[in-house]
């Protein structure tokens, strides 16, 4: 609902989703008919990291809605990738997503319209608050690195 705001606002917005279709993508291409969204909302299947690296450099923000979250791997690495995530402030989301800083927290979808809006409107901020993200992020091991690098350890002691 928060990208059919979106897009009676910026008629040429498209919302792309890549995943695995874990039984929901059926049920998700009705929700898309019945917001009359056909053209604006595409579902892609899962890709890998190197895809996902090469597709983040033509988007601008990464959507993530959830009611409730531990620590989010996928907003953490949409950061690292320069997407501006577009989230709930939710578990450990509150501790590293700051509002107008290095992401936009939803309070209300005509207010997080509003501010992405002003965002569009103002390249330089939009420029600032994408490099605020990265740098969130920047000399911390990913975690998939991470684990990698536990994995080694255990292997090699």
């Amino acid at each position: 609902l928060l990208f059919q705001l979106i897009s009676r606002e910026r008629p040429n917005a498209v919302f792309h989703l890549y995943g695995p279709d874990n039984g929901n993508l059926a049920e998700l291409k009705k929700l898309r008919k019945s917001l009359g969204l056909e053209k604006k909302v595409t579902f892609f299947s899962e890709r890998t990291r190197e895809e996902l690296d090469l597709l983040a450099r033509d988007y601008s923000f990464f959507l993530q809605t959830s009611p409730s979250e531990g620590f989010s791997i996928s907003i953490a690495e949409s950061m690292q990738l320069g997407l501006i995530p577009v989230t709930t402030n939710v578990g450990e989301i509150q501790y590293y997503c700051k509002h107008m800083i290095n992401s936009v927290i939803i309070n209300g979808f005509n207010d997080t319209v509003k501010d992405l809006m002003y965002l569009s409107k103002n390249p330089k901020l939009l420029s600032q608050i994408r490099m605020n993200s990265i740098n969130t992020w920047t000399g911390s091991v990913l975690y998939r690195d991470d684990i990698l690098l536990k994995c080694n350890d255990l292997l090699n002691s």
